[in-house]
C-alpha cells in the first residue's frame, strides 16, 4: 500500500541523492583547475555557499564569452565588452549586470590580483 503522507517512503533510501548539507545540495566540483582556484579565496574570505556558486558562474562566463582565454590576458575592453553583451544583447537586468561586474571585479582584485587596465605583459 502507498504512503499517503507525501513523504517518500524507506525504500527510497538507495535512490537519494548525493549527500546533502540540510535541503541546500553541495556542488559538484569545479571542472577546470582555473574555477576551483578562484573558488579558494572566495572560501578564505568566507562569502556564502550562494555568492560563491554565483561569482564562479559569472567567471566562467565571462571566459567562455572570449573564447576560453586565459583572463589574464584579458583587460578592461574585454570586461566592458562583456559587461555591454549582457545589456543589449542578453537584455539581462541592471542589477544583474552589477552581479557580474562584482565578480570580475573580484576576479582581478582577488583571484589574479591585478587591474584590468593594464595589459598582463607590462611593468
Amino acid at each position: 500500500m502507498a504512503s499517503t503522507s507525501g513523504y517518500p517512503s524507506s525504500s527510497a533510501a538507495p535512490n537519494a541523492a548525493p549527500f546533502t548539507l540540510g535541503e541546500i545540495p553541495l556542488p559538484a566540483p569545479a571542472k577546470s583547475r582555473f574555477l576551483g582556484e578562484a573558488r579558494r579565496p572566495l572560501l578564505m574570505e568566507h562569502y556564502s555557499r550562494r555568492t560563491e556558486d554565483a561569482y564562479v558562474g559569472w567567471i566562467r562566463r565571462f571566459i567562455l564569452f572570449h573564447g576560453k582565454r586565459q583572463p589574464g590576458h584579458l583587460v578592461e575592453v574585454e570586461v566592458t565588452r562583456f559587461l555591454s553583451n549582457l545589456a543589449v544583447e542578453r537584455k539581462v537586468a541592471s542589477s544583474t549586470q552589477n552581479h557580474a561586474l562584482s565578480a570580475l571585479l573580484f576576479l582581478y582584485g582577488g583571484v589574479l590580483i591585478q587591474n584590468p587596465n593594464s595589459t598582463s605583459g607590462s611593468a
